[in-house]
């Protein structure tokens, strides 16, 4: 699987630059176990921004691919039906809010 790392230099949630993020430790591309030095692969920091707590990797590992990830189109990842409903779907919703 092929990777580029996405540097993080604002916390995503509250806007925090990256001189306030805390590194909790680090995280391996797959299955760590006690000894994570002893394994091969690809290792991001593991981060939480002091301001508001967001926990996240820096640098972000984003797939060259988005399909390496999920193998399925879009488009063909949802069928139409699952977007069809009942007319009377939030009709219980809608009485409640009547009310």
């Amino acid at each position: 699987m092929e990777f580029y790392l996405l540097p993080v230099e604002i916390c995503n949630m509250c806007q925090a630059d990256s001189r306030g993020f805390q590194t909790l430790g680090k995280r391996l591309n797959q299955r760590q176990g006690l000894w994570p030095w002893n394994k091969n692969g690809m290792t991001v920091a593991v981060v939480r921004c002091r301001k508001c707590g967001l926990i996240f990797a820096n640098p972000q590992p984003v797939p060259k691919d988005k399909f390496i990830n999920y193998g399925v189109n879009p488009e063909d990842y949802w069928g139409k039906q699952y977007f069809a409903a009942d007319d009377g779907y939030f009709l219980r919703e809608i009485h409640k809010l009547k009310k």
